[in-house]
């Protein structure tokens, strides 16, 4: 389980693709992460934009997890390759404070980012998604974009919009992002739960 709050960014610095998916080891070199490195150890849960991941291995700079095919079909990171920078977030522990929301990991789909609009620092994304992972999205609740932890500003019948505050960008890939860009995106839990009810 995690909150959505990331810890640092990471650089893939391996893609390789091998029977059943595709493995994958990030730097965390230059990166305060490197401070906790001892944390981060072989058959832990671990998010890289959003998706939890299991660490296949760990040295003091590094870190490999391998992302299955099923895996690769419904995120993004099959697009990812050496150089692209990561969100990174560790699964938190019991009793740490809980700053974004509950986030599991398990990414609900992909969506398409159809706007970009910047104003007074702020970016304000729209981002279409199919339809049955719309109906799980509401306005001013909690949605999860590349392993981040947003608040959904709009909604309409075919898309929904979010912004990212000047810290956001700081912090996470999601400064990078332009139209055309598809994300990893998992709808809050407990919305999920009350639309099975």
């Amino acid at each position: 389980m995690f909150t959505g709050i990331i810890e640092k960014l990471g650089t893939c610095v391996e893609s390789i693709f091998t029977e059943g998916g595709k493995r994958l080891t990030f730097s965390i070199l230059n990166s305060p992460l490197k401070q906790v490195q001892g944390s981060i150890l072989k058959g832990e849960s671990i998010s890289i934009n959003g998706v939890c991941l299991t660490v296949t291995k760990s040295e003091k700079d590094w870190f490999q997890v391998f992302a299955s095919n099923g895996t690769l079909k419904t995120t993004t990171l099959g697009n990812i390759r050496k150089g692209t920078p990561v969100n990174i977030e560790r699964a938190i522990k019991m009793g740490d404070r809980l700053g974004g929301h509950l986030v599991q990991g398990h990414i609900d789909g992909k969506g398409k980012i159809i706007s970009k609009r910047v104003s007074q620092g702020t970016i304000t994304f729209s981002i279409s998604i199919d339809r049955e992972l719309l109906k799980y999205i509401v306005p001013k609740g909690s949605i999860t974009i590349d392993g981040v932890s947003l608040t959904v500003a709009g909604k309409n019948n075919s898309c929904f919009t979010i912004s990212i505050i000047p810290y956001t960008q700081d912090n996470t890939t999601l400064k990078f992002l332009k139209t055309g860009d598809f994300v990893n995106i998992e709808s809050d839990i407990i919305g999920k739960y009350l639309l099975q009810r």
